[in-house]
């Protein structure tokens, strides 16, 4: 048996850790995967020390919140490195923790192997230092990313996009319609993003904007659920809202996705997800007035969205800030994209290139990847 520490956070995390063990079990059925992950990897076979859900957190007062889950886990982690041999450490995203993992392994000298690494192309640069010095491998899942990584010498491997995976497994179910109005002409998706603190922040705009435009169009509006995201906290909000919305399970959401024509979408992943299915799209994001400046500070792509990253142009439009992300700008366009059917299709045709970019067959599979850095002997150079 070959034991592999893995540390995952998150539910988008537990989801690609769970094919990564599956496939790299399929090529080598000796290997035994320990750590921090979720259901979806225990399911795979994989001993849970703690359940990742006791890691997630964003924001300053959410990593207060979890400090003592947070400091546990390192503990366990620091043990389990201590009592076992471990033919190396393989990271999944997270990376305000697993860069310190990434420390930790380096001190018991163990290799590791880091898929979905920090966005270091986006914000905190200085981490592609720690990157340097303690990851041995990191396997990257957009394309831009190789030039940074042959920049600083980094041993990468640019894999297929996890959401192509994701988007193709479901194909199936993307095959069958959500169930539309039969009276409504247009089907608008809002999706508030998946923390609470997102959903506060952002929902109230959202339900305005629909507000405003409920009297000037027949929508039929859908809110699809993230797997992650407490149906109390968007039934409270829209429960005062006098506009007739469906909330959609999170297993349907791909598929409320595909029927939207146009969707209202907080800045994340979804936003990638949504050009992939080829669904139109205004991109925001609420803050307040000390964030906004703090990440302007910070943060070094001129767009948020993955969308215009990966294309390097503003394709989508994006709301960002206290100031700009507000129901009456997210209505406004909403409206030019509801009324250009030009500029819903510039969008549609830009997607295009990006599923041409991100087109798996193009890239290694992660499993392959991971195959090759243990055949290699997972050492460091």
């Amino acid at each position: 048996m070959t034991n592999i520490l893995l540390v995952a956070g998150e539910t988008s995390g537990d989801q690609h850790a769970s094919d990564l063990i599956r496939h790299s079990q399929s090529y080598r059925p000796e290997l035994k995967f320990i750590g921090i992950a979720g259901k979806k990897s225990q399911s795979e076979g994989m001993e849970i020390l703690a359940d990742c859900q006791d890691l997630n957190m964003m924001g300053l007062s959410a990593v207060l919140g979890k400090t003592w889950s947070i400091v546990k886990c390192y503990r366990q982690i620091s043990q389990q490195l201590q009592q076992k041999q471990f033919a190396c450490v393989v990271l999944v995203d997270f990376a305000g923790f697993n860069l310190r993992i990434a420390k930790l392994a380096k001190r018991f000298a163990i290799p590791v192997f880091y898929y979905i690494p920090p966005k270091v192309w986006a914000w905190k640069a200085n981490r592609i230092k720690t990157i340097q010095r303690y990851v041995d491998h990191v396997a990257c899942i957009f394309p831009f990313e190789k030039q940074l990584y042959e920049t600083y010498n980094i041993n990468h491997t640019i894999v297929a996009n996890p959401l192509i995976q994701q988007l193709q497994a479901h194909q199936q179910q993307l095959a069958r319609s959500v169930n539309k109005d039969s009276t409504s002409k247009w089907t608008i998706a809002l999706i508030p993003g998946s923390r609470p603190n997102e959903i506060k922040h952002t929902l109230p705009q959202l339900l305005q904007a629909a507000e405003r435009l409920d009297g000037l169009y027949n929508i039929q509006w859908l809110i699809p659920l993230g797997p992650d995201t407490a149906k109390t906290d968007i039934e409270h909000l829209v429960n005062q809202c006098p506009c007739d919305i469906k909330l959609v399970d999170s297993k349907q959401r791909y598929v409320a996705y595909q029927a939207s024509d146009i969707a209202l979408a907080c800045s994340g992943t979804v936003t990638l997800e949504l050009a992939l299915l080829n669904v139109p799209m205004v991109v925001f994001y609420r803050m307040s007035r000390l964030s906004y400046y703090f990440a302007k500070m910070v943060i070094q792509t001129p767009y948020v969205s993955l969308c215009n990253i990966l294309l390097k142009s503003r394709v989508v439009e994006e709301l960002i800030s206290w100031r700009d992300a507000n129901a009456e700008n997210i209505a406004r366009q909403c409206q030019l994209l509801i009324e250009s059917n030009t500029k819903r299709h510039q969008q549609q045709k830009h997607f295009d290139t990006i599923r041409k970019l991100l087109d798996p067959l193009q890239y290694m599979r992660v499993e392959e990847a991971f195959d090759q850095f243990l055949t290699n002997g997972a050492t460091h150079d």
